[in-house]
């Protein structure tokens, strides 16, 4: 039995856009390839956001001095918002410089960041047994973060098949900064 396989030469432009809203997640996907002759296109985004999550806390002790003549007791109460969000994007451009020989193109762009704001409301009551006194403190801790990560990818691929079956040539360089 001979088998022969004939090059792909479909062409033209095909592509999908995946969303999802309503959750605590939103995502957005693009995906684009177009075919002409012995060149190839393809560009891609894809993103994420997480909406704003809002984490209430709280905690209360009471501790006692060795000898239990002093009572310090500490309330907490605070609110931390949560958000976060990434994409990442890219091109690439294919060339079949022969039926066995293709060269390979490409770009990505990627971003993740972050940020939390959030307070807490503290107060502390020390009572001492010893002569009827207390003590109170009060205090609002706020706090803040933000994160940022961006990173960019490129890459060259040359592939070179030959007559002999399962022999080929990959060469692949690529470059992260």
């Amino acid at each position: 039995i001979n088998i022969i396989l004939k090059d792909n030469k479909v062409e033209g432009v095909n592509g999908s856009v995946n969303l999802t809203a309503g959750t605590r997640l939103e995502n957005a996907n693009f995906n684009l390839n177009a075919k002409k002759g012995k060149l190839g296109f393809n560009a891609f985004f894809g993103g994420n956001e997480n909406l704003t999550s809002a984490t209430p806390s709280s905690s209360s002790r009471r501790s006692f001095s060795e000898t239990r003549d002093t009572i310090t007791s500490l309330n907490q109460n605070g609110l931390s918002n949560f958000k976060r969000s990434g994409y990442r994007s890219g091109l690439s451009l294919n060339w079949d410089i022969t039926p066995k020989d293709q060269l390979i193109v490409s770009a990505n762009f990627n971003h993740f960041g972050n940020q939390n704001s959030g307070y807490i409301n503290q107060g502390q009551n020390t009572f001492s047994t010893l002569n009827n006194s207390s003590a109170d403190t009060s205090s609002i801790n706020n706090s803040s973060s933000r994160f940022n990560y961006n990173s960019t990818d490129v890459a060259l691929s040359y592939k070179k098949t030959f007559n002999k079956k399962d022999q080929e040539l990959d060469v692949l360089y690529n470059y992260s900064v």
